[in-house]
């Protein structure tokens, strides 16, 4: 009992030590960092982190810092060893989890690349197959590895876990067109293309999406085996340019055209009733002159008034009956056969290669040919009327 009772006082021991060196890895790892587990215990997702944001600088190399986190991480994995062995699963993740933070501050501020065989042993005791091949894999294809620091030792160890681990991950190479193209993964940015290594990720079905500027967007479904080893070719559609042809614009109805009846009768009436006037006028004058005549007798003299009464009458009349005609021809050219004709000169179609000008003059011409002015001019002596017009 007594060798027993010193044992477990040699483990507290222990315990109580490496919870004291783990303390600083755990004050200043940062939650949610890359290297901490998720929280149903699963394997991170399979791509890649995102890119770095350019502002963020360079981290500052640390020899001794470096140092230091290695020692925490490998006291950590010790510590999750042991709690894996007292059948505490979930105490060893964390533990797991809080090394793998530990190693990759140790990369951020040193060089040593025998740091990556650490990390990726910590990884896959953490069930992060994935990360881990990726780990051992960037020590395999260090091609001076003499030159780098890597131990024969650590290359034989990580050549060795690279092919272990890849039989139970599945290694795609995508070769995408065009360059540039960005690439997501179940809606995570893996980079853009060219990818210049093949991704390693764990058996499943994912959703990969490419896009590029000028390009139809495009997705594929991806399934991934253990132990597969695949190809893909990604060539972007080009988005088509479509040049709509402008519309011609809408031909309005033309305005029913007015009849001209309405002008020839009303000029035809004007003319005739203000000749009969001009002629009935003067034969008037005339009577006139006779009643008023010495040398007529007086059967000439009444017959002269009578006669003269009658025909100033008539000429009264037909010069009204022309005056009205007139006004009435006159209205219809202005206000209802004019504007309705510059409407149809305003809508009809204009020829191909005749400018604004050469239309504006075609349809002066054809109103012009159109028109009618009517003068009145009477006789300020006479009661007859002359009409001058222009056809």
């Amino acid at each position: 009992m007594s060798g027993m009772r010193g044992r477990g006082l040699v483990w507290m021991a222990v315990l109580v030590g490496v919870a004291a060196l783990a303390a600083p890895a755990r004050a200043q790892a940062p939650g949610g960092s890359p290297g901490e587990p998720a929280p149903d215990g699963s394997s991170e997702p399979a791509p890649a982190p995102a890119e770095p944001a350019p502002a963020e600088p360079a981290p500052v190399k640390d020899p001794k810092l470096a140092a230091k986190w290695l020692v925490t991480g490998q006291q950590l994995v010790q510590k999750g060893d042991w709690l894996t062995s007292a059948r505490r699963a979930a105490d060893a993740r964390a533990s797991y989890g809080e090394a793998v933070a530990a190693f990759e501050k140790s990369l951020d501020a040193g060089d040593d690349l025998n740091t990556y065989a650490r990390l990726a042993d910590a990884e896959e005791k953490l069930g992060k197959i994935d990360l881990a091949a990726r780990h051992y894999r960037t020590i395999v294809k260090v091609q001076a590895a003499v030159q780098a620091g890597i131990r024969p030792e650590v290359m034989k160890r990580a050549t060795a876990k690279l092919e272990e681990l890849s039989a139970k991950v599945g290694i795609i190479t995508l070769r995408v067109k065009p360059g540039g193209a960005t690439i997501t993964i179940d809606g995570v940015l893996l980079g853009k293309a060219p990818l210049f290594d093949s991704l390693i990720l764990m058996p499943g079905t994912y959703l990969m999406s490419f896009q590029a500027d000028g390009y139809q967007p495009h997705e594929i479904e991806l399934n991934v085996e253990a132990g597969s080893e695949a190809e893909r070719m990604i060539a972007l559609e080009a988005v088509q340019v479509v040049v709509l042809a402008p519309l011609p614009e809408p031909e309005l109805p033309l305005p029913p055209a007015l009849s001209r009846v309405p002008l020839y009768a009303g000029g035809g009436a004007t003319a005739a009733l203000l000749g009969t006037a001009t002629v009935t006028g003067l034969l008037a004058i005339l009577r006139h002159g006779t009643y008023v005549s010495r040398g007529a007798t007086a059967a000439e003299r009444a017959d002269a008034r009578s006669s003269g009464q009658a025909l100033g009458l008539v000429a009264d009349l037909t010069l009204g009956g022309g005056l009205i005609a007139g006004g009435f021809t006159a209205y219809w050219y202005l206000v209802k056969y004019k504007p309705a004709q510059q409407k149809r000169m305003e809508r009809l179609p204009v020829a191909p290669g005749a400018g604004p000008a050469s239309s504006r003059a075609a349809r002066r011409d054809e109103a012009q040919s159109t028109k009618i002015d009517l003068i009145p001019w009477v006789q300020p002596d006479a009661s007859g009327v002359t009409l001058v017009g222009a056809f």
